[in-house]
């Protein structure tokens, strides 16, 4: 459930972008944060600054950022593995963005990078081999997927199908997919 809901890519998308806007708040206190409830966290976000009080709007409204590149290295070229271990680094992951927004005049905090977690790349594939056992009213064994479709529905989700996505205002997702590939690999 974890990656079909947790990573599925519209929710993946307002995450970052949630995560941004506080990250972008330049006296941040992180404790701050940990101890407000959704609703207090919004309402002092909006007032935070106009990129913070943009991306609650863009929240509240859906008007998400788009997907403007994404790839997986089971089809991509050897390249893009040296790209993606580099750009674990938050710091060279949030320089590349800056250097992509100042090349292409977009806004500070319009372009956002994400590469899922190795971890949950190399754990979701075992869930296909995982069988749920039951016993039923009469001692029997049974399979879950004799009593409903649930569990193979969980055995054929997908973890994300992206090791590297670059997500951005919609107005500026054409250009950057054009050109994401010449600053991930230059």
């Amino acid at each position: 459930m974890y990656s079909s809901v947790y990573f599925h890519k519209t929710v993946r998308i307002a995450e970052l972008m949630l995560s941004k806007s506080i990250e972008m708040i330049e006296d941040l206190d992180p404790f701050e944060f940990i101890k407000k409830t959704d609703f207090e966290l919004i309402s002092d976000l909006k007032h935070k600054g106009h990129y913070q009080h943009e991306i609650v709007t863009r929240l509240k409204y859906r008007k998400l950022f788009k997907q403007a590149y994404a790839s997986s290295v089971t089809i991509s070229n050897e390249n893009l593995i040296d790209v993606i271990k580099k750009l674990r680094d938050l710091k060279l992951r949030r320089k590349k963005e800056q250097e992509i927004e100042e090349s292409l005049k977009i806004p500070s905090g319009h372009v956002i990078i994400d590469i899922p977690f190795y971890e949950l790349h190399q754990a979701e594939p075992r869930i296909d081999k995982t069988d749920i056992i039951i016993v039923d009213e009469k001692n029997n064994i049974k399979n879950l997927d004799d009593f409903t479709p649930v569990g193979n529905a969980i055995k054929q989700k997908a973890i994300p199908d992206w090791d590297i996505m670059i997500i951005t205002d919609e107005k500026f997702k054409d250009v950057v997919s054009k050109k994401a590939e010449k600053f991930l690999f230059s």
